[in-house]
């Protein structure tokens, strides 16, 4: 229950946009792009518009009929359910099993862009409270989206409420360039190289150049930064030491420039204060596996 706690984030109608961010993330670049293509609209574009627009960043070889399911009959509200795109995610592949559909795999509930809209907001509420069924999965009279891990928390509600409800107010984005966990393709329709003809859902995460990445999701796969890993899966140790180079140059700009004071404890700092591990640039953050918090 306490994950619902993102959902204030629709709620921030002072701003023409609002960014959900778990803790565990890292901004590697400007969201430009993705602010204007919300905030710079006509209020009419459709989701194919937004897709032209925000081109190579959405998901843009999964089939139609997947990202844009049929509208169901049942409807939450009375909005107009044409334009603009209200919101823009990735999607928790990994965490799906082999039988759900593309668009009925839960959003990645570590990043969500999103218009603030207090009508949402009281719909999801509505719809959690009193007219939701959920015991399996999400599901009404219309359509059934099953269940998985994450299907009746904050990430399978969301995807509910925009897949089923309001398909043409989402897009997706491209996971390898946006919220990025370094994970291969493991869905069922990519082949053994993690590709498929039809569905770009299949691309390997693994193999993105650095340079293409605009936000970063510490999960499993490259674990959290003060947790101080010495090795990666399979596959990853380029991109995974990367990105947490990238988190502790980001604590040590930090502390640079706002002079915090470091803590001080001998067993763990060589001549210059810094811890002696140097795997992966952690900038003397860490000893051995032992993280070295910062002070306020």
């Amino acid at each position: 229950g306490k994950e619902f706690i993102k959902l204030k984030t629709l709620t921030l109608t002072r701003h023409p946009v609002a960014v959900h961010l778990d803790v565990d993330t890292l901004v590697l670049q400007p969201l430009d792009v993705l602010f204007d293509a919300l905030i710079m609209a006509s209020g009419h574009d459709t989701v194919a518009e937004y897709n032209t627009s925000l081109f190579p960043y959405v998901q843009q070889h999964i089939p139609l009929e997947q990202q844009q399911p049929q509208r169901s009959s049942r409807v939450v509200t009375h909005q107009e359910d044409e334009g603009p795109v209200q919101t823009l995610f990735t999607r928790d592949y990994p965490l799906a099993p082999p039988h759900v559909p593309p668009h009925k795999v839960g959003m990645q509930a570590g990043f969500w862009v999103v218009r603030p809209n207090a009508t949402a907001y009281h719909d999801i509420l509505h719809m959690i409270v009193v007219t939701g069924r959920w015991n399996q999965g999400w599901y009404d009279d219309d359509d059934h989206f099953p269940l998985h891990y994450g299907s009746l928390r904050i990430s399978g509600t969301l995807n509910w409420y925009y897949s089923h409800y309001h398909p043409h107010q989402m897009v997706e984005l491209n996971r390898c360039h946006f919220n990025t966990m370094v994970d291969d393709a493991r869905l069922p329709f990519c082949n053994s190289n993690g590709n498929s003809d039809n569905n770009d859902a299949c691309q390997d995460c693994r193999t993105t150049d650095p340079s293409e990445i605009y936000s970063a999701h510490f999960t499993s796969f490259c674990g959290k930064p003060w947790e101080c890993p010495r090795e990666f899966g399979p596959g990853r140790e380029r991109l995974c030491s990367y990105l947490h180079r990238k988190w502790h140059e980001t604590r040590e700009l930090l502390v640079m420039k706002e002079r915090l004071p470091q803590q001080r404890v001998a067993s763990s700092f060589n001549a210059n204060r810094h811890g002696t591990t140097t795997a992966h640039g952690y900038y003397g953050h860490c000893q051995d596996t032992t993280y070295i918090p910062m002070l306020a």
